[in-house]
């Protein structure tokens, strides 16, 4: 099972830096009412409730260079639900990675993904950056296709 540690220790990093820099409000990870009256635990949502967002720490290419299917899949689903935030004035999506960014900027262009959403990289420090990447890597190797004809 993968560690994802770093990923959320990025996203608290975002919570209490990035994005209270950029919005000046603060934020925190909670339930919002959806348009059907559900709830969908957002990463970040401001103080008042107006601005609602969504964080990725994926990166838009595997280890093995090949395209993060799944990854742009989560994060087209978790869309769903940002674009269904009852009350939120502005809907985001944070991307720690600027290939991911750049990816589904290229899928506005296109016309595939909505424009109603606002698209922002935020960098990680360094240091948080690195953790990140070793976790990925790790996380990569576990699930190698050689790894699991060693374990066999």
């Amino acid at each position: 099972m993968a560690d994802t540690r770093a990923q959320k220790k990025a996203e608290t990093w975002l919570l209490e830096h990035s994005l209270p820099e950029f919005f000046g409000t603060t934020f925190s990870g909670r339930k919002v009412v959806l348009a059907w009256d559900g709830k969908f635990e957002f990463d970040a949502v401001s103080a008042d409730g107006s601005i609602v967002a969504n964080v990725s720490t994926s990166s838009a290419r595997t280890a093995g260079n090949k395209l993060a299917t799944a990854k742009i899949q989560k994060i087209k689903c978790d869309t769903l639900y940002l674009l269904h935030a009852r009350d939120a004035k502005k809907r985001v999506l944070v991307f720690t990675e600027a290939d991911m960014l750049h990816h589904f900027e290229k899928e506005v262009r296109n016309g595939r993904f909505p424009k109603g959403i606002k698209l922002l990289h935020m960098a990680l420090p360094v240091a948080l950056q690195r953790e990140v990447e070793r976790a990925r890597k790790v996380a990569s190797d576990e699930t190698s296709p050689a790894r699991r004809l060693a374990l066999r």
